[in-house]
């Protein structure tokens, strides 16, 4: 008897061993970009002064209530970015049981495992942001809502509004896999529990409504890029993070991508042919709902609601069919291709974290830069205000971003040595500025720039700087994805050479 239980337990002390050892042993080592100083500087504020900024914020309140109280304790990275580690280690548990319970025990360990060592999910579940607390709560509202479906019972229902509804206050983007749930039942006939899950959920989340709206129309990003309809393929190559290793090769990353999509699709074939119709649809649709609905309305709206982080929501969905797929082809073709995507996977993982140019944004070496460099400097120039969050939170000693303003959205600074003056502008504005404040004071200025490749494909703005500005100072801090490079400028109003760019 002890025996057997021992055997029951083992997977998980198994997978949450691993899935806890791989995100902790390097949570302090990687800076923080500028989402998660965003978070943190959100989370700082008083509770009354945050509900008067969150109406700006594209996400609702209950994360950053979290790490509000979370933040009495401490405010390093690593422990700012425990709470994420916990919420990885009952994800890679829940997906165990969600696919013991919908497939088969091989299928729920072996995505299980996948998931403690894929990139798509290590990420996210080591960072100070929501995704990783809502694909927790979302996962375990899916696992009650089988259970319900499948065995009924008070509890389990409670269980399922319980997370559902924790699952939406922590991220919108979780309504997409409810809307998947709610389809489910429509097309089983459950019209009973179909009629009640937007009622109730509705009801809970109905105080929250006016800010939500608020923030569907103040706060959603209208200029994001789309990504191209061609791109609906392409991305299944990056849920097994083949844009990562295959750098530089759009035809292996694509090749990757279409093998994915094979395997993907043959493991809803393979459950059919098991006749398992009820669990292809199920995992189908909780794949299909949150990536096709939204990256659809993103081209026909001006909202841009489709953000590929957004997905790893879904992700476990896809691991599940992709796994069963794996596993319903020869032997060994199925383990050595498992086995080469966890290799991969894990050895992009060791070399992002060990690697000195694969870091996301290294933000605390350009603070660093900064910081020894300060001296006859007269303003700090930042390209976009995103910039400003990571700056505050490791050059404290010096200014700190006290209020952002509900009407303009402006940024008001509390200076705190005279070493430093933060200025905001966007580029275009503030190059002006920075030559009329050259000639003015005679003093040296910084001026960063985050994130070009998003507005700058051609780098036009940082060769044209290099050649027509008095810079006496340049240093690229490279990223992991070039769109995530941080360069450096210091400029002086009196000498104007070439530099030789840098790179970290």
């Amino acid at each position: 008897m002890k025996l057997k239980k021992i055997k029951k337990f083992l997977p998980f002390l198994v997978l949450g061993l691993l899935d806890f050892s791989l995100r902790i042993i390097f949570l302090g080592h990687q800076s923080l970009w500028m989402d998660e100083a965003f978070s943190v500087w959100m989370a700082s504020n008083s509770i009354s002064r945050f509900m008067q900024l969150i109406p700006y914020d594209a996400h609702p309140f209950l994360f950053y209530i979290f790490l509000h109280l979370w933040m009495k304790g401490g405010t390093s990275e690593a422990y700012l970015r425990f709470p994420s580690v916990i919420c990885g280690v009952i994800s890679c548990l829940s997906i165990y049981l969600l696919g013991e319970e919908i497939l088969d025990k091989r299928a729920g360990f072996f995505t299980a495992l996948l998931w403690a060592c894929s990139m798509e999910a290590l990420i996210p579940e080591t960072e100070i942001r929501m995704y990783a607390y809502a694909t927790c709560f979302s996962l375990i509202s899916t696992y009650c809502f089988w259970k319900s479906f499948k065995h009924g019972g008070v509890k389990n229902w409670i269980l399922y509004y319980l997370f559902a509804s924790v699952s939406l206050f922590t991220h919108y983007y979780t309504g997409f896999i409810i809307m998947a749930q709610w389809i489910f039942l429509l097309i089983q006939k459950k019209w009973k529990e179909a009629v009640w899950i937007p009622l109730i959920l509705t009801l809970i989340f109905s105080p929250w409504t006016p800010v939500f709206f608020f923030q569907f129309f103040h706060a959603i990003d209208t200029h994001m890029p789309r990504a191209p309809w061609a791109w609906v393929f392409i991305f299944f190559g990056m849920f097994l993070n083949a844009r990562r290793y295959f750098l530089g090769s759009s035809f292996l990353f694509k090749a990757a991508s279409f093998f994915s999509i094979g395997i993907f699709l043959w493991g809803g074939i393979s459950l059919y042919k098991k006749k398992k119709k009820l669990e292809a649809v199920f995992l189908e649709l909780l794949f299909a709902v949150p990536y096709l609905i939204p990256f659809s309305i993103s081209h026909f709206s001006p909202r841009h609601i489709f953000v590929f982080r957004y997905v790893v929501l879904c992700a476990p969905y896809f691991f599940l069919l992709f796994v069963y797929g794996v596993f319903n082809i020869p032997k060994s073709a199925a383990y050595l291709i498992f086995g080469a995507v966890l290799v991969l996977n894990l050895s992009i993982w060791f070399l992002f974290q060990t690697g000195p140019a694969w870091q996301m944004q290294n933000w605390r070496k350009a603070s660093h830069i900064i910081k020894n460099r300060t001296r006859n400097v007269g303003v700090l120039f930042v390209e976009q205000a995103m910039s400003l969050y990571p700056l505050s939170y490791y050059l404290s000693r010096y200014f700190t971003i006290v209020w952002h303003g509900t009407k303009n959205r402006n940024f008001i600074i509390e200076k705190k040595s005279g070493r430093i003056i933060p200025v905001y502008g966007v580029f275009r504005n503030a190059l002006p500025e920075i030559r009329s404040y050259c000639q003015r004071t005679n003093k040296r200025q910084w001026l960063i720039l985050c994130q070009p490749y998003l507005v700058d494909p051609n780098l036009a703005i940082p060769k044209w700087l290099l050649t027509h500005e008095r810079v006496i100072f340049f240093q690229k801090l490279r990223s992991i994805s070039n769109v995530n490079e941080i360069y450096l400028y210091l400029l002086s109003p009196r000498e104007n050479r070439e530099v030789k760019p840098q790179n970290h």
